[in-house]
């Protein structure tokens, strides 16, 4: 028999962490994105920048277990977290606020931006993230079951669904305007 290696068998990105220049790269190019989603997730700039601005801390903290390769995923997954618990904390909208719609006569072309922040509000956080996962960030099923840790049949089916009910909400607004 012969001798082992002391380091076989032990992941490479643990012995070689997250270095500086390599997580600087990774912030540079994964931050306007997380921004996107986690803006389109709480719908507030300041809180969207302060949850990448978190999830990018944490990384760095976990760099010594976190396989750079798997960093993007790693920080979707943390801010996808970060986002649905200031969510449940703030609990944003109430029923009413969802069923309360005030068109005023005198508007003549729609807000199109507040008709999508609108539309996006009336979704749960999870067919939110799946939504804008898949549309804005264009990442696969296979991805995107990764990064919210559910099956990737219920991402298409959550992805189904928000897209069911956003259409529902647009044919509502068709019908009023």
């Amino acid at each position: 028999m012969g001798r082992r290696h002391p380091n076989e068998g032990v992941p490479l990105y643990l012995l070689a962490p997250l270095k500086h220049e390599k997580f600087n790269l990774i912030a540079k190019e994964t931050g306007p994105a997380l921004y996107r989603y986690a803006y389109r997730m709480l719908g507030d700039s300041a809180t969207a920048k302060d949850m990448v601005q978190e999830a990018l801390m944490r990384l760095w903290e976990k760099r010594a277990t976190v396989d750079p390769e798997k960093s993007k995923p790693w920080l979707y997954t943390t801010v996808s977290r970060l986002c649905l618990q200031r969510l449940k904390e703030s609990k944003r909208y109430t029923l009413e606020d969802c069923f309360s719609t005030t068109n005023t006569v005198e508007q003549t072309t729609p807000d199109l931006k507040k008709i999508v922040n609108e539309s996006l509000d009336l979704l749960t956080e999870t067919q939110r993230a799946v939504l804008l996962l898949r549309d804005l960030e264009g990442y696969h099923y296979k991805e995107i079951a990764e990064i919210l840790k559910i099956t990737e049949s219920n991402a298409r089916l959550y992805l189904f669904r928000a897209r069911k009910k956003i259409k529902d909400y647009l044919k509502h607004i068709e019908y009023i305007l």
